[in-house]
């Protein structure tokens, strides 16, 4: 008879994604500015984030039968490199109201630590255990906070939010389950019989059987004539031989063979319907800016202005009338010589007008050695420059951020800017209000000084201003002349 094999479904491993429903920093530089809609999030610095994730399905899924959960964040950009990281805190806060005022404070529980060498990847962070205490008691939102490490805290990374168009890898919480057992697959069909076994070992011989009964004694011969004694008669026939004593008992049967192989295995049942495709992620974000170009060449020194001329000499004044000639004295021992009146010094001509001044040569220097620290903002912060030590051709308006061109031509612009820290933060001139493109300098990682010098066509009366921009956050300049430094010579009146 052939055995019917049952097949048991393996057991079975689900997976959900716990979804971001809010997300925010704040900052201890700006301690009542919510930053809600922005589509970063930034930690170190003056900066903590918040994230809540949607609770809401962890109860279907069970605690007891999670396998691991699995935080992810996309890293956009690294100010400075090192290790952030995960708290639980109260999930008490408004993504539209949060600022570091009015922040929840962090358990004193460490969730995970995870170091953060570079931009532009995922990184993934072990939150198991505490995933599966939510699990366990009911909430629609429960809420991580992420801060630089103890062990890093210069740390200063930058992570999409889900308000992020651009690259569009908002975070997540990956939670691995043990499904039920699936429902037992049909039979397949009966495989083909398996070779014969071994045939057992033979069994012991039976005991033999006891002895028949000895037949009966054959007829004795007929008593031969007397006489001669004949030849010895023959032999009589033997008697008939007794019968076949019964048959002994059966031997022990052998040991059974060994079983056969088993047949092959039924065909796997076909696989199931593949669920539908997701739907598409956003495109990524536009890779950062190459560094900029090396700085050409300096442009030679423009000419001196031409010197005005000088007046015209004054007209010499009319010469005095000749004094009268003396009388000649009596001929005889020479006289004195009569002393004639010298005639008086005619009046000194007019003096001629001055001749023109010749035009400014356009040129000027300004720097700020007062050790200032610059509020900036992401579109553009102005630096302001109250010392001037030349100013030729340029005018400043009163808050020394604005400098007014009064002649056409080429100027060679360079200026150099450092800070007490790196920052990553850009620098640029702008022309009337706009970036002037060979003037913009923004690096892709944190720097301590930008420096950059171009040949850019102006005319008169446009405006310039030197700006940092990128940076939500502090820029502290040093002290001195070094600090932040803004030079503009016209090289000549050409229009490019």
């Amino acid at each position: 008879m052939l055995a019917t094999l049952a097949l048991v479904s393996p057991v079975r491993l689900a997976a959900a994604d716990l979804l971001v429903s809010a997300d925010a920093h704040v900052s201890a530089t700006y301690p009542s500015t919510n930053f809600g809609s922005l589509p970063y999030l930034q930690v170190g610095g003056t900066s903590r984030t918040f994230i809540r994730f949607d609770a809401s399905t962890l109860s279907d899924l069970g605690a007891d039968s999670m396998t691991k959960a699995n935080l992810t964040l996309w890293i956009n950009r690294v100010g400075t490199p090192g290790s952030i990281s995960v708290y639980e805190v109260p999930d008490s806060w408004e993504e539209g109201i949060i600022t570091n005022g009015n922040a929840p404070a962090p358990s004193s529980s460490l969730v995970a630590t995870m170091p953060v060498n570079g931009a532009s990847t995922f990184i993934t962070i072990d939150v198991t255990n505490v995933v599966r205490n939510w699990a366990r008691t009911a909430s629609s939102g429960r809420t991580l906070l992420i801060i630089p490490a103890e062990s890093a805290p210069a740390t200063t990374v930058f992570l999409d939010s889900k308000e992020s168009v651009t690259t569009s890898h908002t975070p997540t919480i990956q939670v691995v389950n043990r499904g039920a057992q699936g429902a037992t697959g049909a039979t397949g069909p009966e495989g083909s019989a398996g070779p014969a076994g071994v045939a057992g070992a033979q069994g012991a011989t039976g005991p033999q059987g006891s002895t028949g009964p000895q037949g009966p004694t054959g007829a004795a011969g007929a008593q031969g004539v007397t006489g001669a004694t004949g030849q010895t008669g023959a032999t009589g026939p033997a008697g008939a031989q007794g019968a076949t004593g019964a048959t002994g008992i059966q031997g022990i049967q052998g040991v059974t063979g060994a079983t056969g192989a088993n047949g092959l295995t039924g065909p796997i049942g076909p696989t199931g319907i593949q669920g539908a495709t997701g739907i598409q992620g956003i495109q990524g974000v536009t890779g950062a800016t190459g560094p900029t170009g090396a700085t050409g060449l300096t442009g030679p020194t423009g000419v001196n202005g031409l010197t005005g001329p000088t007046g015209p000499t004054g007209q010499t004044g009319p010469t005095g009338p000749t004094g009268t000639t003396g009388l000649t004295g009596i001929t005889g021992p020479t006289g004195p010589t009569g002393a004639g009146l010298t005639g008086a010094t005619g009046p000194t001509g007019a003096t001629g007008p001055t001749g023109p001044t010749g035009g400014p040569i356009g040129h000027m220097s300004a720097y700020n050695s007062t050790n200032p620290t610059i509020a900036v903002v992401l579109g553009g912060t102005t630096i302001p420059l109250p010392s001037q030590t030349s100013m030729s051709g340029f005018t400043v308006n009163g808050g020394n951020t604005t400098f007014t061109v009064a002649l056409t031509g080429r100027y060679r612009i360079r200026y150099r800017l450092t800070t007490t820290t790196a920052l990553l933060a850009s620098s640029q001139v702008t022309q009337n209000g706009s970036p002037i493109a060979s003037l913009v300098y923004s690096p892709s990682v944190s720097v301590d000084t930008w420096e950059v010098e171009s040949i850019v066509q102006l005319l008169a009366g446009d405006t310039l201003e030197l700006q940092f921009f990128g940076l939500l956050g502090a820029a502290n300049i040093h002290g001195g002349a070094g600090g932040a430094q803004f030079q503009v010579m016209r090289v000549d009146d050409g229009i490019v």
